[in-house]
């Protein structure tokens, strides 16, 4: 009797859960094909007669089943996903010249490239079409995120094979972006089809996310060791085709040079010992743009620490790593740990604040944690990005900022680590990081990775059990791009930004401190030009600008630019927030009228002490 194939057993496990539905998706997927164009008919029937593991609409069935989803509705988004799938095996086999796919000859093999190019794009046209008809925004945008995650990684993954240089955390990063995100993706969107909870959508989403990068790693070492028949694909493709998968990366790194020559027998030595050291460099490193092969020495890493040390970074990428040298190229000994921030609105009263330390510190013990403030007014989202867009700059690059102002936590918004400016910024993904995304010099990750959490996470506190474990790690070296799939569209507020209008320069209060100051919207870079002295207008009161607080006499108001390089309106020892009654969104105009030089305004306690005065005189 004939040993099973792989998709032959899959098939069986899984028949009686939802065998039915299966062959309902093959008959989908047959008429989904069919053209009148004879050439897409002919391939695409070829193609659907190939078969395969059905891994994919195998899962989104499933998760649907769980959630209480099933029918013509589940069947459909589960031929989507292995139309999109098909297509992306297309273009593989023509970026990779395979002769077969399945145990046959690939679609490029029989037709060439040019039609295999052209029916994998008709195919992605297809699955989409059929998105777009199931009008689903949150199905829609699940898949619309995978597939750029899986093209990104596509096109790294050519990148570091022309480079000849791949490490253990580019390939993570590969296989994560391609297979596993696509395999969350089907996950997720079963649990969407039966309305599940939030947390159970999360719960399902990070299940894909971990069985498609089991999945890919066993069919490397597939690669290596599989019988041909049952694997259906030619054995020892990817080491032919020059893929750097997981199997030979471990090799590279353990092989003596003599066991190297018999692998890598016509390769510079240099680029051998550059594939076998690079899997233990820690640090964010992603390679140059250049795609010619790197020679010559790596800089030596600290191996006394886990934590990046230095700001030394490459600029060829937002996630380029920094190594703890000394100007000499030798490690540093006694650097300064890595720098973490956290800026809440939890407060000092309870234990929240110290739970997340506590969370830090139980993964990167030598962390050096720094408190930017607590006392963001609660849910306030604007008023924290504020804060971190007044304190960022002043950080060395390589610090990580945790922030948590999280009205939607324990809901279905996302976690995100954003890479901007050289430094990085964990927290929720409702527009708190909106200052650090203009631009294109960021990017973006979704923290779904379960190995960069706590083991139980509460629906409640993800400062404490999501983000704070996931600065944790990228504080002690973990390149961001693991924490999850890449995030092209991340939530951004509607900044309060400065207008030229016919009476002046047009603004508003964006933050009130604790002094009572106003913070406004208008950059000290209006006040730039020839004219006459400037004045501000707020709440039907002009206002003189001056240079420093001590400038106005007690009790008076005044105008001036404050340390977060824009202009702010104060009271002298007092608070303009309560002279004015103004707050976050008052509106305040910066002109170039003449005035006295001197405010009319003043405060109650200041008409007291003149009238006092005036008293004593007579």
């Amino acid at each position: 009797m004939p040993t099973p194939t792989l998709e032959q057993v899959l098939k069986e496990r899984v028949a009686g859960l939802v065998g039915e539905d299966l062959e309902a998706v093959e008959a989908e997927i047959r008429r989904e094909l069919d053209s009148p164009v004879a050439l897409i008919g002919e391939m695409g029937g070829y193609i659907a007669g190939a078969g395969g593991k059905r891994l994919r609409p195998i899962l989104l069935l499933l998760a649907a089943r769980l959630a209480g989803a099933h029918g013509p509705r589940a069947v459909r988004l589960a031929c989507v996903v292995e139309l999109l799938h098909t297509a992306t095996l297309i273009h593989d086999d023509v970026v990779d010249q395979a002769p077969l796919r399945r145990g046959r000859p690939s679609a490029n093999a029989q037709w060439g490239d040019d039609a295999s190019v052209l029916v994998g794009d008709h195919l992605y046209s297809k699955s989409f079409a059929m998105l777009v008809r199931d009008n689903d925004r949150a199905v829609l945008e699940t898949l619309a995120r995978a597939t750029v995650s899986m093209t990104e990684a596509e096109v790294f993954q050519l990148q570091l094979k022309r480079s000849g240089v791949t490490s253990e955390v580019d390939y993570m990063r590969i296989i994560t972006q391609k297979t596993a995100s696509f395999i969350s993706a089907c996950c997720r969107i079963g649990a969407l089809l039966g309305a599940a909870p939030g947390p159970q959508v999360e719960a399902l989403t990070r299940y894909g996310l971990d069985v498609g990068v089991a999945f890919q790693i066993s069919d490397d070492s597939l690669d290596f060791v599989a019988d041909e028949a049952r694997f259906g694909k030619a054995i020892g493709a990817d080491l032919r085709e020059g893929k750097r998968t997981l199997p030979l990366i471990a090799l590279l790194e353990r092989a003596k040079p003599i066991e190297l020559e018999r692998v890598w027998p016509s390769s510079p030595s240099s680029w051998r010992r550059s594939a076998s050291s690079s899997s233990s460099t820690r640090g964010w490193r992603t390679p140059a743009p250049g795609l010619t092969p790197t020679r010559g020495r790596r800089r030596p890493t600290s191996r006394s620490s886990r934590c990046p040390r230095s700001a030394r970074r490459s600029r060829s990428s937002p996630t380029s790593s920094w190594i703890a040298t000394a100007d000499d190229g030798r490690p540093r000994p006694g650097s300064v740990a890595a720098i973490v921030t956290l800026t809440t609105d939890f407060g000092t009263r309870d234990a929240y604040v110290a739970a997340m330390k506590g969370a830090i510190l139980g993964i990167a013990r030598t962390v050096q944690l720094v408190d930017v403030t607590h006392e963001v007014a609660p849910h306030d989202v604007a008023e924290g990005a504020f804060a971190l867009e007044a304190v960022a700059p002043y950080f060395p690059p390589g610090t990580v900022h945790v922030g948590v102002v999280d009205p939607g936590v324990g809901t279905a918004r996302r976690g995100l680590a954003v890479v901007s400016t050289g430094q990085v910024f964990v927290g929720p993904d409702n527009g708190l990081f909106t200052p650090f995304l203009g631009g294109s010099d960021w990017v973006a990750f979704e923290l779904v990775a379960p190995e960069y959490r706590l083991p139980a996470v509460s629906p409640t506190f993800h400062g404490r059990d999501v983000f704070a474990p996931a600065a944790a790690h990228v504080a002690s070296g973990v390149d961001p791009s693991r924490l999850g799939p890449r995030v092209p569209d991340p939530v951004r507020l509607t900044w309060p930004a400065s207008r030229r209008t016919a009476e002046g320069v047009a603004g508003v209060v964006v933050h009130v401190d604790r002094f009572g100051n106003l913070m406004t919207s208008i950059p000290a870079r209006a006040l730039a030009g020839p004219g006459a002295p400037a004045v501000v207008a707020i709440a039907g009161r002009r206002l003189p600008l001056v240079s420093a607080y001590g400038e106005l006499p007690r009790g008076r108001a005044g105008a001036l630019v404050g340390g977060s390089g824009r202009i702010e309106i104060a009271v002298r020892e007092g608070s303009a927030a309560r002279l004015f009654r103004a707050g976050c969104g008052t509106r305040v105009v910066l002109s170039r009228r003449t005035t006295p030089t001197t405010s009319t305004t003043r405060t109650p306690s200041s008409r007291a002490a003149t009238s006092a005065r005036a008293r004593r005189r007579s």
